[in-house]
């Protein structure tokens, strides 16, 4: 009901009531209709209380958002959520729901509804939000108030991460809103569709959303917002041009928004270095500079000046800048951002790692920074690339130290000073040639004994190895880490260390060399024939088929191992399950005669299942005659008994043992994941950690 006639309607129920009240005659009626009045002052009261509160709660909110965006552009990280005056929002809540009480035939009904479910948005208890709408929706459906409910209950459906029902609600509402001509609601619903399609990464079909939106918009602050986020999504696809042109509007409508205006101006300046026109992006960030009202700007606006000096070959004019930077605003994430590009620079262009290492301390020193861990592994990386060459230079100078003084001696001898003290023999020697008449012979010392060089050696491949992880690895610089890998190799780097090197380098090979397809093979070869039980050998065997007879082998005793160690735990039922798999993929190899002995043995001495046992033993005389387990049962079989008693036979049944094959915990777990085994089965218990050898 227009909200005009109903205060008529007080005013000439108050004027009745007063004249009722006035004739005894009337009195009741002029009682009834004061205390009609009373009620309706009562239930108007309390809507426009709410509906005041709750305007000024939603103010707040919408003007905490916008200070909110605002620093998020200053500290260059996603928007913290906006404060939520709570206690307003509750006030409406309470106000509202006494109306609902009280009055549930009012006016206002579907006023009170849709004031409590956007107040539950606004809290982000968005369940309860979802309720109201639906009940606005669903008893009054023909409500002006309907169009705007189905709004905020797609805005709730969006946050539930439910985005088909709120991607199909959305398209719905921004056709009647512009039908109707609810352009604030159409503009809205555009906007929510775009957040939609970008978050299911469909960036052009945000921008043709976000556009719609920028048609219906009235507010000059949103549709700023709307186009920085055109903007952004341009450049997210590389089409700088016309991100730029976007960024230019962006910060020539901003007006008094200061935040607006610098980030349309930085994102113009980061377009134009990544179009290459480096003097225009030069002399935006210089204007930008001069310009007293981005103050609070001037680190980040430094930090992208000194980037594109460093883009456009102004070396030295970026390094004064990046250093500037670490200098003035050191312990601060400008500066710690200006201390990783320093080192970046030193440890890629100059390779000066002793330096690199230190700008990178600088950057992980603060911690709030993005980059603090990379700078802080990269900084540990560094040290040890500094250590480890060290370890190198040293070992390679005692080496060569050590040949020249086994191949020229007399050059690392030197006499012995007068006065020296000597030992009895070389006294004794001197007082022999002094009587023989004979001058004293001059005695000499080494100077220097060789060293073992087969340990120097040794201690260049594990440095040269280790070299090679920490590129490969820590600082992923491919090129070094295939130059020290393969050093390590020509060095003869040991032997648990030498499989996952010839990995690698067919790795490294094939991305960094393009090696040739016989070469890479030769390398897998290697690893299968040398490391047939190393993982990169089953590795090699899943990457290119390769199952020689060593890897077979090798499966079938990881298998058989899993099933010994089910059968001590105690887990019968899994263990005969993993002897029968066995049997059935390897039918013909001498595991499956160990596997049905298996079988038969479990269910006579563990399962006391004698029939199934002897069951199993005929199976395993019939098919695997030949071998030693089935001459171990003839004479429990009853028709081959008698006959193994004459000829004086009489075997011990071996009893399972423990093989010398243990399970490969790693192994097991990755088939399971392969879904090779079940999951459970196989699984080594503790009883028997004790057992099984450690990788």
């Amino acid at each position: 009901m227009n909200r005009v006639w109903f205060l008529l309607l007080v005013v000439l129920l108050t004027s009745l009531s007063i004249f009722f009240s006035s004739c005894a005659v009337f009195e009741a009626i002029g009682d009834s209709l004061s205390q009609f009045y009373d009620n309706s002052v009562s239930y108007f009261n309390a809507y426009y209380n709410a509906q005041r509160i709750f305007e000024e709660a939603e103010a707040a909110v919408v003007a905490s958002e916008r200070d909110v965006y605002a620093k998020s552009i200053l500290s260059q990280k996603p928007p913290a959520p906006a404060s939520v005056p709570r206690d307003r929002f509750n006030v409406v809540i309470d106000k509202c729901s006494s109306i609902l009480t009280f009055y549930p035939q009012s006016d206002h009904v579907d006023d009170a509804i849709l004031l409590v479910g956007k107040s539950y948005y606004y809290m982000q208890e968005y369940v309860k939000a979802e309720r109201k709408f639906t009940e606005l929706l669903s008893q009054y459906p023909n409500s002006s108030l309907a169009l705007e409910g189905q709004l905020w209950y797609a805005k709730t459906l969006e946050w539930l991460r439910k985005e088909d029902e709120a991607q199909t609600l959305a398209t719905q509402i921004s056709n009647e809103s512009i039908e109707n001509g609810e352009e604030v609601i159409a503009a809205e619903a555009f906007l929510l569709l775009g957040r939609l399609a970008e978050r299911e990464n469909e960036p052009n079909k945000a921008i043709d959303y976000y556009s719609q939106a920028l048609k219906y918009f009235s507010d000059s602050y949103l549709i700023v917002r709307a186009k920085a986020k055109v903007g952004d999504l341009y450049f997210s696809l590389e089409q700088y041009e016309k991100a730029n042109a976007i960024y230019i509007s962006v910060y020539e409508e901003a007006g008094t928004e200061i935040s607006l205006d610098y980030y349309g101006r930085i994102q113009a300046l980061r377009g134009y270095a990544a179009l290459k026109r480096y003097d225009t992006a030069i002399y935006f960030a210089r204007e930008m500079l001069d310009d007293y009202r981005f103050a609070s700007y001037h680190p980040m606006i430094r930090l992208e000046y000194a980037g594109i000096l460093l883009a456009a070959g102004y070396t030295n004019d970026a390094l004064t800048e990046y250093q500037f930077m670490d200098t003035t605003f050191a312990r601060t994430e400008n500066g710690a951002n200006a201390a990783f590009e320093l080192a970046e620079y030193y440890e890629t262009n100059q390779k000066d790692y002793r330096r690199a290492a230190s700008y990178y301390g600088r950057a992980a020193s603060v911690q709030s920074v993005l980059v603090a861990p990379v700078a802080k592994k990269r900084e540990n990386a560094l040290l040890r690339v500094l250590t480890l060459r060290g370890e190198l230079f040293l070992a390679d100078s005692l080496i060569a130290l050590s040949d020249s003084a086994r191949k020229y001696p007399e050059n690392f001898r030197k006499p012995i000073p007068p006065g020296t003290s000597l030992s009895v023999a070389d006294s004794v020697l001197r007082q022999a040639d002094t009587l023989a008449g004979h001058a004293a012979e001059q005695r000499y010392v080494a100077s220097f004994t060789p060293l073992n060089t087969d340990s120097l050696r040794a201690i260049q491949a594990r440095a040269a190895y280790d070299l090679g992880e920490i590129y490969y690895t820590e600082l992923e610089n491919p090129d070094s880490a295939l130059t020290w890998f393969e050093k390590a190799l020509d060095w003869k780097v040991d032997s648990v260390r030498t499989p996952r090197t010839l990995f690698i380098l067919a790795e490294l090979k094939q991305a960094v060399r393009n090696t040739s397809g016989d070469e890479v093979a030769q390398l897998y070869r290697t690893i299968v024939d040398n490391y047939p039980r190393s993982s990169y050998a089953r590795e090699v065997g899943r990457l290119q088929g390769l199952q020689t007879a060593q890897l077979a082998l090798e499966l079938n005793d990881y298998e058989y191992a899993v099933a010994e160690s089910l059968l001590w735990a105690g887990d019968y039922t899994n263990a005969v399950e993993q002897l029968k798999d066995i049997i059935q993929e390897n039918p013909a190899s001498s595991i499956a005669a160990k596997s049905q002995y298996a079988l038969g043995w479990i269910y006579e001495y563990r399962l006391l299942m004698p029939d199934s046992a002897l069951a199993h033993y005929r199976v395993l005389t019939e098919k695997y005659s030949t071998s030693r387990y089935a001459l171990a049962v003839k004479n429990k079989i009853p028709d081959t008994a008698e006959e193994g008693e004459r000829n004086g036979q009489s075997p011990e049944p071996p009893k399972p043992q423990q093989e010398q094959i243990q399970p490969d915990k790693k192994r097991f777990d990755d088939d399971v994941r392969r879904g090779k085994m079940p999951a459970g089965r196989g699984a080594i218990p503790d009883t028997l950690k004790s057992r099984v050898i450690e990788e």
